[in-house]
């Protein structure tokens, strides 16, 4: 079996078990069912207008419905869920199934059309159409409409936001079809103007998440550019970092080098100061001796030159004592 036919084998299987419950919970009217694998078996939501109807007394009529799905269709441990619809009105399914119930009791197609269609609108749905086809009032088959708001019949918007729910009245004339569309409350279309003070909750938190997404996305974008900046941050912090303490270090070096400077300079200042006191000292000492010798010297000096004056005076007396003997002795 190749992979495609697998896929739509499955894809029957799945609207076979649908259209299985919706018989069999007829009365208690039938919403949907989302249908899921899980590791432990396959997971059945119902949603039911009337839970009760459905889960029976200590549960029998669940547990009767999960052995049937389990032989008919061969489910490996199907595991039923019955979840309660909170607004039927606006649910397709539901209101189509009732539509059809009507019909068969024989209330008459023109009537139950307003009166689901005002409901509907009442309910908070932005535009209802319910289609009727059959033999309505005679042998003759024919198609009524009923419109009412806004609907939208192709398209994205129509994809995403349009429910269509569909059931079938059997009565006496014939088969009676039975199409309910709903276009949500909260739809948004491409040209709509809103406000966002009068957007829903819903639509305003999954706007804040898109909006988180995008940023998210260009945060990861950006991240690249980040890192660098990052990484470049942290190579400059860790450049500036070597380059103080290689400062601080020089710094130290340096103070440390005056402080030595310094030391020895006032040690040699102090040995020169103690060289020089005694230095000093050794020259008043010389200087006293010197002076007195050049007292002596100039003492000495005094008296000899006292002493040749002397002597000159005297040899010229001598001399012009001789001159006047011999003067008188040539006489």
């Amino acid at each position: 079996m190749t992979a495609e036919r697998k896929f739509i084998d499955e894809g029957v299987k799945r609207q076979l078990i649908r259209e299985y419950l919706r018989k069999r919970v007829k009365k208690a009217g039938f919403g949907g069912a989302e249908i899921q694998r899980t590791l432990i078996g396959t997971r059945i939501v119902l949603i039911v207008e009337r839970p009760g109807l459905v889960i029976g007394r200590g549960g029998r009529l669940i547990a009767s419905l999960t052995e049937d799905l389990r032989e008919k269709f061969d489910i490996d441990n199907p595991i039923i869920e019955v979840v309660d619809e909170k607004n039927p009105n606006l649910n397709t399914e539901v209101m189509a199934s009732k539509l059809a119930n009507f019909i068969e009791r024989g209330w008459h197609f023109r009537r139950l059309g307003h009166n689901s269609i005002r409901n509907i609108m009442e309910s908070g749905a932005l535009g209802c159409q319910i289609i009727f086809s059959g033999k309505l009032t005679g042998d003759r088959h024919r198609t009524e409409k009923f419109n009412s708001g806004h609907i939208k019949y192709c398209g994205e918007v129509a994809e995403k936001y349009l429910k269509t729910g569909y059931s079938v009245a059997y009565t006496k004339p014939g088969c009676t079809g039975v199409v309910v569309k709903v276009m949500d409350s909260n739809t948004r279309e491409p040209t709509a103007i809103i406000f966002k003070e009068d957007l829903p909750k819903e639509i305003k938190e999954e706007e804040i998440k898109e909006e988180e997404i995008k940023e998210e996305k260009k945060i990861e974008k950006k991240g690249g550019k980040v890192k660098t900046a990052t990484k470049k941050t942290e190579t400059k912090k860790t450049e500036t970092k070597k380059t103080e303490t290689k400062k601080t270090e020089t710094k130290k070096t340096e103070t440390k080098g005056k402080v030595k400077k310094k030391t020895k300079s006032k040690s040699e200042k102090g040995v020169r100061r103690k060289n020089e006191g005694t230095g000093d000292k050794g020259s008043e000492r010389g200087r006293e001796k010197g002076a007195s010798g050049e007292h002596e010297v100039r003492a000495s000096s005094r008296e000899s030159d006292d002493g040749n004056g002397r002597n000159s005076v005297e040899h010229d007396e001598d001399k012009g004592a001789e001159e006047d003997n011999s003067k008188n002795t040539d006489n």
